[in-house]
């Protein structure tokens, strides 16, 4: 085969894609042309059987919500909101799980407060309230001296470690607004 005859075949093949694509844009077109016709037909000549379009609007609205429910895209992980203060744990017990509160940043508005725990031998994280911790223990509230825990319904408490247990740590007491500074 030559290159004459080569670029003859590919030319061929070339307008036989060209008209299928034409042929199925033509169909697509007149499909779609007599859906939309169909659909106005139905709406303009109401049958014996008819809904009213305000509930009609009401089916649709519950159809989009039900594929709203579907998560396509997933679920996000939505912060549990911080709650109120609530009256302060008094005289729980300190909590038996492996874990050291080193620092806590204090702040009468209580979504700016954070502890720093270290769990067992892991690296010390920022927690927050609500979050929860190693041990599925919740944080229910962060003061100057410790955090409040909940865990399995009890209330558990875990305090600041003592600055007097290690002699170069020195302790400085801070208010949140100034969290810069450090």
């Amino acid at each position: 085969m030559n290159l004459s005859q080569y670029d003859n075949v590919v030319q061929k093949g070339l307008l036989l894609v060209a008209i299928l694509a034409f042929a199925g844009s033509v169909y697509l077109s007149v499909s779609v042309y007599t859906k939309e016709q169909a659909l106005i037909a139905e709406t303009a000549a109401p049958s014996a059987g008819a809904v009213d379009p305000v509930s009609r609007n009401r089916n649709a609205n519950t159809n989009y919500n039900s594929i709203a429910q579907w998560n396509l895209f997933g679920t996000a992980n939505k912060p549990k909101p911080a709650t109120a203060k609530k009256a302060p744990v008094v005289n729980a017990p300190e909590t038996r799980l492996d874990l050291k509160l080193l620092g806590v940043v204090f702040d009468k508005k209580t979504s700016n407060s954070f502890a720093i725990i270290k769990p067992g031998r892991n690296k010390q994280k920022l927690y927050k309230l609500n979050d929860v911790l190693p041990g599925n223990a919740e944080i229910t509230e962060i003061t100057e001296r410790g955090v409040t825990l909940k865990r399995a319904g009890r209330f558990e408490s875990l305090p600041l470690q003592s600055h007097k247990s290690k002699k170069n740590s020195p302790v400085r007491r801070m208010h949140a607004s100034n969290i810069n500074q450090i």
